[in-house]
């Protein structure tokens, strides 16, 4: 994008061609050009003062002054408008509310990928559970099943646990990812 003028340089030149006076005084023109944008300060320090609630005539003239009167005594209307500040406190509301958010976006796991690794992993739970309460019921009659005998949690809590924390430790990941 060029402004006033100046076309971007062309730096698919020779290296003969760029130390050449010319060509790096458009380069550091056109850089130039392109660093101080579109606003100038006087517009930041107007923006500025209309926020702090000072509002110069000179931004209202279209409203006193509507039919662009040139003599004194038709452009003396019988009200005069005030500087009344409606930005800062809608400002203010609006940074305090997000301040007091939480502004800490969630992140879910929707990966297809992921939803068999969770549904392996629940299976492989299952069957761990179902050989553990099998060698715990064959050690008991006697019978020597290759397994040690320990107490089995209840089935249904563990499956409610590994749900709860595999989306979670999903989302954590992702989430770490995004920050």
């Amino acid at each position: 994008m060029a402004y006033s003028g100046y076309t971007p340089p062309d730096h698919l030149v020779s290296t003969s061609l760029k130390m050449k006076e010319i060509w790096y005084k458009n380069a550091c023109n056109y850089y130039i050009k392109l660093a101080i944008g579109y606003r100038d300060t006087d517009e930041l320090d107007r923006l500025m003062q209309a926020f702090s609630g000072g509002i110069r005539k000179s931004d209202y003239h279209y409203i006193l002054n509507p039919y662009n009167f040139a003599e004194d005594r038709l452009k003396n209307l019988p009200g005069r408008l005030r500087n009344y500040d409606i930005i800062a406190p809608l400002w203010r509301r609006y940074m305090g509310e997000y301040s007091k958010s939480s502004n800490r976006f969630s992140v879910i796991a929707a990966n297809q990928d992921v939803e068999n690794q969770f549904e392996n992993g629940l299976i492989d739970l299952v069957n761990g559970s179902i050989r553990q309460i099998a060698a715990n019921s064959l050690n008991k009659n006697g019978i020597e099943s290759g397994l040690d005998s320990k107490d089995t949690p209840n089935l249904a809590d563990q499956v409610k646990k590994r749900k709860m924390n595999w989306k979670e430790t999903r989302a954590e990941i992702a989430q770490e990812r995004l920050d």
